[in-house]
């Protein structure tokens, strides 16, 4: 998961909803993103590089009393196990549009997904400059001894495998990854500390759930490593009172 050392942290709430509008799960995450080659700091507004980036989510119940999200298991209940995944995703030009090109792949060279960038840039307001980034995920690129889109979705539960429309299937739709950065200019604003990052995903729910579209909003504040580790701390706590297994559903 997000260690509590180099880079930038970013801790946060969110929610967890069905394309009805219906809550599913509130959400606590912390988050890491560092570059992956000498120089800059790692952020959206960065012109392009390799950032290795680390996320660790837990989901709770929707009531908003703080405990793990449960979801029936035959006649009992289980507790929903926490997504967490380490990518290294770069951000780059590309040959075939204006828009920059973004992908993602695992720690150990695995392609996750490649996105396409449906919209990117840098909007000024009078107490803060607003970076954003729309990126519509594509499945990963089959090779020598990949499965195909349908045996990955049956199997793997990894919803990067079902992000295009059309021969993914009936009904499986695109995600969706919206980033907004908002950087405070205001006098005696920390240049760092003040940012704040909005998260939007829309695209399949995760498995335990059932079928369907949901979205994943989170709305994330940069911190400190002291309070970035004691929130990694809290919630591996938490993540205790599940099997001891983490998901890796939409990553």
């Amino acid at each position: 998961g997000p260690r509590a050392g180099g880079g930038v942290f970013w801790v946060g709430q969110g929610t967890l909803r069905r394309a009805s509008g219906r809550r599913i799960a509130a959400l606590d995450c912390v988050e890491s993103a560092e570059r992956e080659c000498s120089g800059g700091e790692a952020g959206p507004e960065a012109p392009g590089g390799a950032f290795s980036v680390r996320r660790l989510i837990v989901y709770r119940d929707p009531s908003g009393n703080g405990t793990l999200l449960h979801v029936p298991d035959g006649r009992a209940q289980k507790p929903v196990p926490p997504l967490e995944y380490t990518h290294v995703v770069r951000i780059g030009a590309s040959s075939a549009s204006p828009e920059p090109a973004v992908s993602a792949a695992r720690a150990d060279g695995s392609e996750v997904a490649t996105g396409r960038t449906l919209r990117s840039g840098l909007r000024q307001r009078p107490l803060s400059r607003v970076f954003t980034l729309d990126v519509q995920a594509e499945a990963p690129r089959r090779g020598r001894g990949s499965r195909s889109k349908a045996e990955a979705i049956g199997r793997s539960g990894d919803a990067a495998a079902a992000l295009l429309t059309g021969s993914s299937g009936a009904g499986v739709p695109g995600t969706i990854e919206e980033y907004e950065l908002r950087v405070p200019r205001w006098p005696g604003s920390s240049p760092l500390l003040g940012r704040e990052l909005l998260y939007r995903r829309t695209g399949p729910c995760p498995s335990w759930c059932g079928a369907g579209v949901c979205t994943t909003e989170l709305r994330l504040r940069r911190c400190r490593p002291p309070l970035a580790k004691r929130t990694l701390a809290r919630l591996l706590r938490d993540c205790l009172d599940t099997d001891g297994r983490a998901s890796r559903e939409q990553e």
